[in-house]
């Protein structure tokens, strides 16, 4: 029964994410931040030495780098992601300097492909629904571009090498989700 549904249940998330994809961010500003980011480690390879505030007044940058550096929350502070999301930044401003979209685009993928493993780990399908559904993730993941469903995928490949035995794997994605985000490590023990 839940294999007739799947199929359907990923096409509904991928319409979804898409339609949330092409939403601008609501209520937000780290996006500023991911956009600042990208063009410094795409540019300098080091968006931690020097904080955003430090770039106030430089008469160089074009007015689209102005705007998004006058909207960075806490300007004063350097990065403070990992160095997984900055190739993820940077990727995305190689693609497209100063827009979203591919950020977002990397984001729809990784998040499909979570409730994909998902339902390969056995997860109902009401469940994979819900998460299918889910409003946060469609708003804050999927319009907002928060990384979180990168981390999210990264974990559950962790734990699927986990239980396949793959030590070397299990140490290597292990290690790419803390370098995405210092969170990931909760799962070492």
């Amino acid at each position: 029964f839940d294999r007739v549904r799947v199929p359907r249940i990923l096409a509904l998330a991928l319409l979804l994410r898409a339609i949330a994809a092409c939403a601008s961010p609501l209520l937000e500003d780290d996006h500023h931040r991911y956009l600042w980011d990208g063009l410094r480690t795409a540019t300098t390879l080091d968006p931690y030495s020097l904080a955003p505030a430090a770039f106030f007044g430089d008469a160089s940058l074009p007015q689209r780098w102005q705007d998004v550096l006058s909207a960075i929350n806490h300007p004063d502070v350097p990065s403070i992601y990992g160095p997984v999301l900055q190739g993820l930044f940077a990727l995305g401003h190689v693609i497209a300097p100063a827009e979203l979209w591919p950020q977002k685009a990397v984001l729809v993928a990784a998040d499909l492909l979570l409730l994909w493993l998902l339902a390969q780990h056995g997860v109902g399908a009401r469940w994979l629904l819900a998460y299918a559904l889910h409003p946060l993730v469609l708003k804050e993941a999927m319009a907002s571009a928060h990384p979180d469903a990168l981390l999210a995928l990264l974990l559950l490949l962790t734990l699927t090498a986990w239980q396949r035995r793959r030590a070397i794997v299990v140490g290597v994605l292990l290690g790419v989700a803390i370098g995405t985000k210092v969170a990931a490590l909760v799962v070492l023990p």
